[in-house]
């Protein structure tokens, strides 16, 4: 895929039962978010509104160890766990604005992989009862799509998990990708740029 990227965000909702969340959304106060940022070649020149977008997300929850934790993840041709869950915003955003340098291809297999290593404890079980929440930036094709989509199909089925996303618009991207791999219950969101994402994140109803 060269340098094509993907803005994809992914959304994780793990552990309540879906309905149950959707009616009562003083449970969304209760979240593990992973922020997972696609830093692959086409994104060069825009890792600071990614970073922008991100510690935009994150104040708008007041994080502790019983409501909101967030985690970080990159990812080009590898992904990288920037940061587990946790519930220090300001050591947060210091690791998001220290994001390497867009370049390399878009490997959102590992993302959700990385993401969902984020998600568990030292046994491999998923961390709280509580909804799980994931997004990743891209704006186009990912390097293996059929390995990516059975992936996110197997989260959904075995474990609860639903996934919704955003893609920033680009000559490589592709909606129908991101419609593909996204939960019946989800809406998949767009934006023309960069200089969106901002707004979009800040808007964005996790609940659903």
């Amino acid at each position: 895929m060269g340098k094509i990227t993907t803005l994809i965000l992914i959304v994780l909702y793990s552990g309540a039962n879906y309905a149950q969340t959707k009616q009562n959304k003083q449970s969304c106060l209760q979240l593990d978010i992973v922020l997972v940022g696609d830093l692959s070649g086409s994104v060069s020149g825009h890792e600071g509104e990614i970073s922008q977008a991100f510690i935009a997300f994150i104040d708008r929850f007041t994080l502790s160890d019983m409501g909101v934790r967030v985690g970080i993840v990159t990812f080009s041709d590898a992904a990288v766990i920037i940061s587990p869950l946790s519930t220090n915003k300001p050591l947060l955003k210091q690791k998001i604005l220290e994001f390497p340098y867009a370049s390399g291809t878009t490997n959102l297999l590992g993302a959700l992989e990385a993401s969902f290593n984020v998600l568990q404890d030292t046994d491999g079980i998923l961390v709280r009862d509580v909804p799980k929440l994931i997004i990743i930036v891209t704006d186009g094709v990912p390097d293996d799509p059929a390995r990516a989509a059975a992936l996110s199909e197997q989260m959904q089925r075995i474990l609860n998990i639903g996934i919704c996303g955003i893609l920033v618009q680009h000559s490589s991207s592709s909606g129908n990708y991101l419609d593909s791999i996204t939960s019946p219950f989800c809406r998949s969101i767009s934006t023309q740029n960069y200089g969106m994402l901002i707004d979009t994140m800040k808007q964005m109803d996790i609940c659903l």
